[in-house]
């Protein structure tokens, strides 16, 4: 038998609203709001976008597939695959792309991605199937504390190249 991973969400969730907790426990656990800054236009060979195939797949343009990706407050449903890499959703229906057919070796640390109904920040360098629609400069931890967890929500918001540029250069400046 096969199931989709959004359906034993949704059932996980009725599962949830069935249970009956103490008040202590019932009370929802804080949760941040991220916004990371991305830049949707940024291409190289060192940081290759797929925009022009989710354009294929979705049959919008880079704008609307842009608008789109900021459209939704996402939750972090899980982190995993690596630390700090925080699997978001969902993604508008319009924006579910699948994996690409062959994963790359190398997808650079910042690499803003999506597939299927969800969208990831990639938090480090490794290697990764998704489509990646942009950079961002977002630092996911904090001497050594991870930034987004479990619960958190993240938005994303749209920065040029000149911008994302200049934080990249401060960035290495500081790491330096």
């Amino acid at each position: 038998v096969q199931i989709e991973f959004y359906e034993i969400v949704e059932w996980l969730r009725h599962l949830g609203d069935k249970l009956v907790m103490p008040d202590s426990a019932n009370s929802k656990p804080s949760s941040i709001h991220h916004q990371i800054q991305v830049c949707y236009e940024y291409c190289s060979e060192i940081y290759p976008n797929d925009m022009p195939l989710v354009e294929q797949y979705s049959d919008l343009t880079a704008q609307q597939i842009i608008q789109s990706h900021q459209s939704v407050i996402y939750q972090v449903f899980a982190i995993g695959f690596m630390p700090n890499f925080a699997y978001l959703g969902e993604l508008p229906a319009k924006l579910n792309v699948p994996r690409l057919k062959e994963p790359r070796l190398k997808v650079a640390a910042g690499a803003v991605a999506i597939t299927d109904n969800q969208t990831a920040v990639y938090p480090s360098e490794s290697a990764g199937g998704w489509h990646i629609i942009g950079y961002t400069n977002f630092i996911f931890e904090n001497n050594g504390v991870s930034v987004i967890g479990p619960n958190d929500e993240v938005s994303f918001l749209s920065i040029d190249k000149d911008t994302f540029l200049q934080q990249r250069e401060g960035k290495i400046k500081q790491d330096e």
